[in-house]
């Protein structure tokens, strides 16, 4: 079984236009190029990726249902603002997916090319105050998430994961600069796969129930 690597929205060459608007603008709030509150106007963003307004306005609904823009009429959109108790729902429902994409990739049990790949971005850390490593980091983690979703065989599962991942790397993004936990990640990664591949499915979903509420905990102290 093939893994693919997901990572945050980029342009493809043969886009639409509103899709590669979409691709471009949804890059730019996911890695804080757009601050959170921000106000965002169709002509500034028309401009700045040389663009006409209507891809515009079709890119900015699209991302007026993933919740990474909000309209204020006579105003404009807004990037949004995570609230507490949105993170709290967000992690919430990430645990409820992820939780079972490893309860049953453990069930499953992983392929040599699985768990190849899995150990490749398991494995992977960054530097403090080294940008290119923790976009790097920020990568191999998405990749490693949605690899277990894949291991699953769940093809629903595989892409709620995914689609998550947005908001997650989003926050990971704005806490570029602070906090150094690579390394304690890189280990709570390692012992989520090795439940999974020794096949242990109580054992891996508690693993990264634990992982998940972890997160979340840091994600509530540093924003």
């Amino acid at each position: 079984m093939r893994m693919r690597n997901f990572t945050t929205a980029q342009p493809r060459p043969n886009a639409s236009l509103a899709s590669t608007a979409y691709s471009k603008m949804k890059h730019d709030i996911i890695t804080g190029a757009f601050r959170a509150g921000q106000a965002l106007s169709e002509n500034a963003l028309a401009q700045h990726y040389a663009i006409s307004r209507t891809p515009i306005r079709e890119a900015a609904a699209r991302l007026l249902q993933e919740n990474l823009l909000h309209l204020v009429p006579n105003k404009g959109y807004f990037v949004t603002l995570p609230k507490v108790h949105e993170l709290g729902e967000l992690y919430q429902y990430r645990g409820i997916l992820e939780g079972a994409s490893a309860q049953l990739a453990a069930h499953k049990g992983l392929e040599e090319e699985q768990l190849n790949f899995l150990n490749e971005k398991a494995s992977c850390q960054y530097r403090r105050g080294d940008r290119a490593s923790y976009i790097k980091f920020i990568s191999n983690d998405t990749a490693f998430h949605v690899g277990i979703a894949e291991a699953s065989g769940n093809r629903l599962l595989v892409r709620a994961v995914a689609d998550l991942r947005c908001q997650i790397e989003r926050l990971l993004y704005a806490t570029i600069d602070i906090g150094d936990y690579g390394a304690m990640l890189s280990r709570e990664h390692a012992n989520i796969l090795k439940a999974i591949k020794s096949k242990k499915p109580p054992l891996a979903k508690k693993l990264m129930l634990e992982h998940v509420s972890k997160s979340r905990a840091k994600v509530l102290q540093l924003l």
